[in-house]
């Protein structure tokens, strides 16, 4: 943590869009892929998804309740679609790179970093593969988005 909170301050000096965020992921991936990483206690991880349903439960209110019914077909055709890329281009990495079919899948998954590593543990998938390829995807996301966003903006203005 205090490797994340000094490269995240570093990002938050240099000014970048989302540098906190971004030089904080990339410092700990890269002690990660140096260094022995540390492991995570299962009783952290556990925590880790008690915290996340519990913080996702409560921004729910009785507007969005009564919304569900309305959003079954959009939720589906995303579901699907999400479904079949993952199968297709987790197939493609299947055959190109011999990865695992349930790894190249669960690296093609929408889901961020720290939720792969609660479900891949689930599924009994230990792969630091997987956790590289969605933090690589998240840092890539963070850096290369806000700069786009913020060029709109001010091309705008």
């Amino acid at each position: 943590m205090g490797l994340a909170a000094v490269c995240g301050y570093i990002g938050r000096l240099l000014s970048v869009p989302a540098g906190p965020l971004v030089f904080s992921l990339a410092g700990v991936l890269a002690y990660n892929l140096l260094f022995t990483p540390v492991p995570l206690p299962p009783v952290i991880k556990r925590a880790a998804m008690v915290l996340s349903g519990a913080y996702i439960g409560c921004s729910i209110g009785y507007d969005a309740l009564i919304r569900i019914p309305r959003l079954f077909l959009p939720a589906l055709v995303i579901c699907l679609g999400y479904m079949i890329n993952a199968y297709l281009t987790g197939m493609v990495i299947h055959k190109t790179f011999s990865v695992s079919v349930k790894e190249s899948m669960l690296i093609m998954s929408p889901a961020g970093a720290s939720d792969m590593a609660l479900i891949s543990a689930d599924m009994g998938v230990n792969s630091t593969l997987l956790i590289v390829a969605q933090i690589l995807r998240l840092v890539a996301a963070a850096s290369v988005f806000p700069q786009i966003i913020y060029f709109l903006c001010t091309a705008v203005t």
